[in-house]
């Protein structure tokens, strides 16, 4: 079984690059140069170095797949309005903050290697807009991304306040040691049934935004306490999970935990030895009508904590993302957008892309 932590592997500058032409040509075709200064802040970081490595690792490197795949992820953000999902937007943040009522999803802590753990309860579900629901979502995964990167950053500053305040790491843990890139997903189960389950079009949109819009992403996934009718579900969606997905998915069965035996051990082994403290799962629903309130799950210390966050990601990580991507976007325009040839210095000239069937051969008639 795999357990992730970070990229499994690296991807080559010239499929980057080959990657970030195709959609320059194909999703962001429309904007005038100079591109630094015309592409919205979303397409930028979306055209990262680090996003796009992380369609081509997903996808074995295969720069028509990994196309396919973003400009679908893209698409999705555009459907979803994931482009003003944020703290900082007052429209965003009411809806952030109704649909964090109850925290059916919630980022409360990091686990024994720093991942951050995304807490999924819909037994907690407080809404009934799917649109919503899903933005939620993916906000949450981004808050993830965002934790990770603010303490990367703190953390080489030796900035402790501020990570105290900031770090989804409680202050004994932090200190040096390997970048996370990746989260964990747990799924609190103890109350799930066919009455409280969502959609199986929600199911299934969560799956690919998971695996697909977040791609390598996901470390592992923890499916707790899953009573029998969780079996059904997961087997329809079994064939929509690729075969790598599928090692990082534990399931747990109900009433399959007993302290020290060896569902105990492996929790711990990939937890954390408090992992029952931290995620919450000795704690039942309290009160008996809906919507409920996620067992543990405190609001203000939620949201203080996220707020913080993302003030921090603007503030101490955003700008050199953004400058090294306007770096890039003025090199390609300067260069005309060819890739270098590895082992060479060769500059060819670059070919129309098709992001379904790859480079266009010229036409020997024109």
């Amino acid at each position: 079984m795999i357990y992730e932590n970070v990229f499994p592997s690296p991807a080559s500058d010239n499929s980057i690059k080959a990657l970030r032409e195709c959609l320059l040509k194909s999703i962001f075709k429309n904007y005038p140069p100079p591109l630094s200064s015309n592409l919205p802040k979303h397409a930028q970081h979306f055209l990262t170095d680090d996003n796009l490595t992380r369609y081509l690792v997903a996808r074995d490197m295969d720069i028509n797949k990994a196309a396919k795949v973003a400009i679908n992820s893209w698409a999705w953000m555009e459907k979803r309005d994931m482009f003003t999902a944020n703290l900082d937007d007052a429209d965003s943040e009411k809806e952030i903050l109704n649909e964090g009522l109850t925290g059916k999803i919630h980022v409360p802590f990091c686990d024994c290697h720093g991942r951050p753990v995304v807490l999924f309860d819909d037994n907690a579900q407080n809404t009934k807009d799917v649109g919503k629901q899903m933005r939620f979502m993916a906000w949450n995964f981004d808050l993830a991304i965002k934790a990770m990167a603010v303490t990367d950053v703190l953390t080489r500053k030796d900035d402790v306040e501020s990570l105290t305040r900031a770090s989804l790491l409680p202050p004994q843990s932090l200190g040096p040691g390997p970048k996370v890139s990746k989260w964990v997903l747990f799924i609190r189960l103890d109350a799930f049934s066919l009455l409280n389950s969502p959609a199986m079009s929600t199911t299934k949109e969560t799956l690919s935004t998971m695996t697909n819009v977040y791609a390598e992403r996901l470390g592992l996934v923890v499916a707790y306490d899953a009573p029998g009718y969780f079996n059904t579900v997961y087997n329809v969606l079994k064939p929509l999970i690729d075969a790598r997905t599928r090692t990082k998915i534990l399931v747990v069965p109900k009433g399959r935990w007993k302290e020290g035996n060896e569902v105990d051990d492996k929790l711990k082994g990939l937890l954390g030895e408090n992992w029952r403290e931290l995620t919450k799962v000795d704690k039942s629903y309290a009160q008996t009508g809906r919507p409920f309130l996620s067992p543990g799950f405190d609001r203000a210390s939620n949201f203080d904590k996220a707020y913080e966050i993302e003030r921090r990601w603007r503030e101490e990580v955003e700008p050199d993302i953004l400058k090294d991507i306007r770096r890039i976007l003025d090199e390609g325009e300067e260069g005309g957008g060819g890739a270098v040839v590895d082992g060479g210095d060769q500059k060819p000239t670059p070919q129309p892309y098709n992001p379904l069937s790859g480079p266009v051969k010229p036409n020997p008639n024109p």
